[in-house]
């Protein structure tokens, strides 16, 4: 199992962006379980889990954004595959197993936390 921590100082210690990509709430049924995290180097390399699947693949996707961005955020993601009425600022992923997730995106940069 990849330690996360240790993915991170290793970026950090290389002069690299990092995000950190962490389940902050779930409600329903959904792959993400509350804690779980990701992290995404500038390299592209990713190390971790947010559950799998569109949810996972979306966030990586997502967390390259935040790398050029140098922008931490938060976003919530209604996971199912019938049509839902969406809040302004919710993501529609196509994922059977139902539920809402949010996620938030830790813009790490190496000097952050000196």
């Amino acid at each position: 199992m990849v330690d996360i921590y240790e993915k991170l100082y290793e970026y950090k210690k290389a002069g690299q962006d990092a995000v950190i990509i962490t389940v902050t709430s779930k409600e329903g049924m959904s792959p993400a379980d509350v804690g779980k995290k990701l992290i995404i180097g500038s390299d592209g390399k990713f190390f971790g889990t947010v559950g799998g699947g569109a949810i996972e693949h979306y966030a990586i996707e997502r967390a390259k954004q935040v790398l050029s961005e140098r922008q931490s955020c938060s976003e919530n993601y209604v996971l199912n595959d019938k049509n839902v009425s969406l809040n302004k600022d919710d993501v529609k992923l196509n994922m059977a197993c139902g539920g809402n997730v949010t996620l938030f995106y830790e813009f790490v940069g190496p000097k952050q936390y000196v």
